[in-house]
């Protein structure tokens, strides 16, 4: 039985191609027919791999390097196919149609000259004659288009720089730098403000559509989501992005040249009205955009405060947190000027979130988020959001327990209260702190200074209020009539104003106030009655005797 041969590698020889020269050639011919210039100069480059002379394989790929907007790769490939024959028609073609597209008008003329001379027969040479033509008659432009009409305008300006330039020249370097600023700023005045819209009316007229698309490029590559992102598949969209805009501005280079917007019928009457009402075209355009986006932001922002709201008022206070909180980053990221009310909004929120806590009995979060509130309101100058920011402030500290913190908090919002109704509840407050914190005294004085603001403004509430504080500083310190008689005025108020609740309650403490008392001065009588106490009394006559 015979051995199979076994396959020698030879060292140094050529590795052996994965296919011919034909099917690279006719592949990429039809990935160029199908129009994936990519996919057809990949066949190209393979094919003059293995053959790289050939010249119909360079012409072939200087096509797909002018489709892909490369000029100047495709008269290096055209320049190869005709270094050996410079009759060949093709790469004369192809040499010519580079020139053209690098905008070397003149140069490309002769080539099409030189190409028609060879083949008179072929349209395309002649086609490029005429276009090579118009395109140097397009940039030389007519006479007419360089003539000033104009010069009684412009000489007195031209004669009032070189005096004033003359003038300077006397002063030292320093003030004619600086008035020849001066002098070219006020010049240039009208020329500053009109060249953005003017770059933006020429962008358009020589793009047209693709205007647009260049918009939307340059506006895609500045995302923080692309620009940052190392992903592959931000990559790929990245260079994809910056390989059209590179074509777009290629293309405009090139349109620029062969069609100069002094040559064009609507470039022929430019004038300042005409960048004026582009300007306004662009403005209010922008301006529709901006109105549509500041609409779009504003409804997502009430329906996030719709649900804020709707889940605190039922109950689902760990629910309305979280959704405080998404809506309080989403905020953060959009800007002033797309939401001019955002301090309103942000405050809003805020306070939701700070009642949410305080359901929760997450007192110390809810006073970070009330003072983060008050800054706010603070900063941008709402005096009533600020005013509230201080009473739920005051409010979570003394549910924490810390009173001298509330009464602190709530003596800084007596200097920002309006109405008598503030000043009574303030006070009150005050006053029920300072109970709280065994100061009877202090606590007395602000629930008089409450009491009288009510009495002001006959508000029955905040009087029954003032009253039951007086009445529990009165225990404090046992003198228990007094606290009988501010009870008793207490209950007259809440039965003026309808408050059933503390108007019983109120009653069962004047009971046990009167059981107290009887108590009392049963045992005070008891014991005037007692031996030991008229021993005693006796001994202090006999003193005073």
């Amino acid at each position: 039985m015979m051995e199979p041969k076994r396959r020698v590698r030879i060292e140094g020889a050529c590795p052996i191609p994965k296919s011919t020269f034909t099917s690279y050639m006719d592949e990429g011919n039809m990935h160029f027919r199908a129009g994936h210039y990519r996919k057809s100069l990949f066949c190209y480059d393979r094919a003059l791999d293995i053959q790289p002379s050939n010249k119909s394989a360079l012409v072939a790929r200087s096509q797909c390097h002018l489709k892909l907007g490369d000029a100047v790769s495709a008269l290096k490939d055209a320049q190869s196919s005709t270094s050996g024959n410079e009759t060949y028609i093709s790469g004369l073609f192809q040499f010519a149609e580079a020139l053209f597209n690098l905008g070397q008008f003149e140069q490309a003329l002769i080539a099409y000259h030189r190409g028609y001379r060879a083949r008179r027969d072929k349209e395309e040479f002649r086609v490029g004659i005429n276009k090579s033509q118009d395109a140097i008659r397009r940039a030389i432009g007519d006479r007419q288009a360089t003539q000033i009409e104009d010069l009684d305008v412009i000489l007195p300006k031209i004669e009032e720089m070189e005096a004033a330039l003359r003038g300077n020249q006397e002063h030292c370097c320093v003030l004619a730098s600086e008035n020849e600023g001066e002098l070219k700023r006020k010049l240039n005045v009208g020329k500053k403000s009109l060249s953005k819209a003017r770059a933006r009316w020429v962008d358009r007229e020589v793009l047209g559509v693709l205007q647009q698309d260049k918009d939307y490029l340059t506006k895609f590559l500045k995302r923080p989501d692309i620009m940052g992102d190392q992903q592959s598949g931000s990559e790929v969209l990245r260079d994809n992005a910056k390989e059209a805009l590179n074509y777009l501005e290629i293309r405009e280079q090139f349109w620029r040249q062969q069609n100069p917007m002094y040559a064009r019928k609507v470039g022929l009457n430019f004038n300042n009205d005409m960048v004026l009402q582009y300007e306004k075209q662009e403005h209010e355009r922008m301006e529709a955009c901006l109105k549509i986006k500041m609409d779009a932001a504003r409804g997502a922002v009430l329906k996030n405060i719709s649900q804020i709201e709707h889940a605190l008022k039922i109950g689902r206070a760990q629910d309305c947190q979280l959704e405080c909180e998404r809506a309080l980053r989403q905020m953060k990221e959009i800007s002033q000027r797309l939401l001019p009310q955002k301090p309103e909004f942000m405050t809003e929120v805020l306070h939701f979130k700070g009642l949410a806590l305080m359901k929760l009995k997450q007192f110390d979060q809810a006073v970070a988020t009330f003072q983060e509130e008050f800054n706010v309101a603070t900063e941008q100058r709402m005096t009533d959001v600020k005013s509230r920011a201080l009473d739920y402030l005051g409010r979570s500290f003394a549910m924490k327990g810390t009173y001298a913190e509330a009464a602190e908090v709530w003596d800084s919002r007596l200097a920002i209260a309006k109405t008598p109704v503030e000043r009574a509840y303030l006070f009150h407050e005050i006053g029920r702190c300072y109970l709280e914190t065994n100061k009877p005294d202090l606590a007395r004085f602000y629930g008089n200074q409450s009491l009288e603001e009510a009495q002001k403004i006959s508000d029955d509430i905040w009087a029954m209020n003032a009253n039951i504080l007086l009445g529990q500083c009165d225990i404090k310190t046992m003198n228990l009539e007094k606290a009988l008689s501010h009870f008793e005025a207490a209950e007259e108020n809440g039965l003026g104003c309808n408050n059933k609740a503390n108007v019983t309650l109120l009653r069962e403490a004047q009971q046990c106030l009167k059981v107290w008392i009887d108590k009392r001065e049963t045992k005070t009588t008891d014991q005037r009655g007692s031996p030991e106490y008229q021993g005693s009394d006796e001994s202090i006559d006999d003193k005073n005797e």
